[in-house]
């Protein structure tokens, strides 16, 4: 039972003072008074110094290894709403924890978060974007914007097929109301779009899935604070019991970082693959405007929590094999200004040649 360190506390031979880490004294407190830990929560965190996490941030030099028309984005932001997410850490000192690294214990935002806030982001703008009484024999061109989310984040899960299913139907049915011509529609783009995509090379009917082209990579935070709850009983009007939750506070800093990986245009004639390249980006571009500053990548974003400002710093955005002017150090350092930087980029991909092919291809 030495090993055990909750059995060594239990020996009373343990003092706050000899614990460092902020987490262990947390629960160390929680295994001696619960309401007395919480009280003394919000002093350790101001306290506390979290790890430096700058040096697990990925390099551009990345780019090196990479396929042609690789794109590389890294920016730093500032929150201008706490952020919100959830751990499953189960004894903990408040009831909702953030999410953090399970070694250094630092708030962060995984990758996987970022691509589903970005991939619901693309499809929002996508689903906005469409008008009711769409022609059949003009659903190609819906299609085709939709297949860029595939090419960038995957094959769709059958919750999101199915939805963006109904919301073309139902542009397609425009004012006929008729359930049943509702679900004939809905067949017709599901059906439709499958050959769409296996036409496009976008899929295999021989394999299951299909991996994105965007790879995301974790962001850190050195910062925590707490938002508290207090719900009130409808008869007294009184105060009850304070909930806590866990939050990135306001002005904290983290660094997004997104490599663009199209390894599947080897082999397609230089021209096409430009523009798809070219497409990409450009949805790119606007998804991550839009979750930084309009849509939020927190948990209950709906409720305002998790938008970023527009302001940044120490921006870098590179593609492999096209060779640009940076004007954005030049400038001030803005989401709107990278998104001109970005356009700048397109500008010169579509009218540069390309490096690495000798003939027509890729």
């Amino acid at each position: 039972m030495a090993n055990d360190i909750f059995a060594l506390w239990d020996e009373n031979k343990t003092r706050i003072s000899d614990i460092e880490n902020i987490y262990t004294k947390n629960k160390y407190l929680l295994t001696r008074n619960q309401m007395d830990a919480r009280k003394n929560y919000q002093k350790l965190l101001e306290k506390y110094k979290f790890s430096n996490m700058l040096e697990y941030v990925p390099s551009s030099d990345i780019l090196k290894i990479m396929p042609p028309y690789s794109f590389f984005l890294q920016l730093k932001f500032t929150l201008a709403t706490p952020y919100i997410s959830r751990d499953d850490e189960e004894f903990y000192i408040c009831d909702n924890p953030i999410k953090k690294d399970k070694v250094f214990k630092v708030p962060m935002v995984s990758g996987s978060s970022w691509k589903g806030n970005m991939r619901w982001t693309a499809m929002k703008i996508f689903t906005d974007r469409l008008h009711k009484g769409i022609a059949q024999n003009s659903i190609s061109e819906h299609f085709d914007s939709r297949s860029r989310m595939v090419r960038l984040f995957g094959h769709e899960k059958s919750t999101i097929a199915d939805y963006i299913d109904s919301v073309l139907a139902e542009a397609i049915a425009g004012d006929d109301k008729a359930h049943e011509k509702f679900i004939e529609n809905k067949k017709f783009v599901k059906e439709n779009f499958r050959k769409f995509l296996i036409e496009k090379g976008y899929i295999n009917t021989n394999v299951d899935g299909r991996r994105g082209r965007l790879n995301f990579y974790p962001t850190f935070f050195n910062q925590i604070s707490l938002e508290v709850i207090n719900p009130h009983n409808r008869k007294t009007k009184a105060g009850t019991y304070p909930i806590y939750i866990e939050s990135v506070p306001v002005d904290a800093d983290g660094i997004f970082s997104l490599l663009y990986v199209p390894f599947d245009l080897m082999g397609k004639p230089e021209g096409e693959a430009k523009k798809e390249v070219a497409k990409d980006l450009k949805l790119i571009c606007i998804a991550l405007k839009e979750m930084m500053l309009t849509y939020g990548f927190s948990a209950k974003k709906s409720s305002g929590f998790g938008i970023a400002k527009n302001e940044l710093s120490d921006v870098f955005c590179e593609m492999n094999g096209v060779e640009f002017k940076k004007s954005l150090e030049e400038k001030q350092k803005t989401l709107d200004n990278l998104e001109n930087e970005i356009k700048a980029i397109i500008t010169k991909l579509l009218n540069t040649a390309s490096p690495h092919s000798g003939g027509n291809n890729v």
